[in-house]
Formats: structure tokens, C-alpha cells, sequence
């Protein structure tokens, strides 16, 4: 019984990895700034959010050091914020921005 749990866990863990996958797949960055500009991507996502765009709002902010085996992060270096959009909603989102900068 011992082996088919570890079997199971394993095609769990593989079925999990795909599933990630190919969700990460069906999102397309449309708009990208950087720290600065954060409040323009929460905008854009609102607006795009409220006009029922499938989105989401990514701010990634890279590890800048080390210390007693913790790393810690500058908010305000490198951070970038992305407004993500599904593949179907791409076009939709396109026009709606570019009603939106008018």
C-alpha cells in the first residue's frame, strides 16, 4: 500500500505542475510598468476589471540582499507591475484601454 502512495503523490504532484502550467499560459501581459508608474496599472486593472475583463495585477519585486539567512527586498528597485489579461479577453481589453487613454 506504502508504494502506490508514493506513486499517487508523485502523478498528484505532476498533474499539479501541469495544471499551473497551463494556466500561466492562457495570460498575456498588456500593460507593464515599474514602480513609479503603480498606480497606472492598478487603474487600468480596475477599469478592465469593471468592464468584465478576465485580469489580473502581478507586481514583481526581485530579492536585493542577504542577511542572517533571510533576504530582504527594495520596493522601489526593479519592482515592476504587470496588468495581465486572458488570450480570450485580449482584444476587448485592447479597445477598452485605448477608450480609456482618450
Amino acid at each position: 500500500m506504502d508504494e502506490y502512495s508514493g506513486i499517487l503523490f508523485v502523478a498528484l504532484i505532476v498533474v499539479g505542475v501541469y495544471l499551473v502550467w497551463r494556466d500561466n499560459r492562457s495570460w498575456i501581459v498588456i500593460y507593464e510598468g515599474t514602480a513609479r508608474t503603480m498606480g497606472e496599472a492598478q487603474r487600468k486593472f480596475a477599469y478592465l476589471k469593471s468592464r468584465g475583463v478576465r485580469c489580473r495585477l502581478k507586481t514583481i519585486t526581485p530579492k536585493t540582499g542577504w542577511s542572517q539567512g533571510a533576504t530582504f527586498s527594495n520596493p522601489n528597485m526593479a519592482t515592476t507591475s504587470r496588468v495581465l489579461v486572458h488570450k480570450q479577453d485580449q482584444e476587448k481589453a485592447r479597445r477598452l484601454l485605448a477608450e480609456m487613454e482618450t
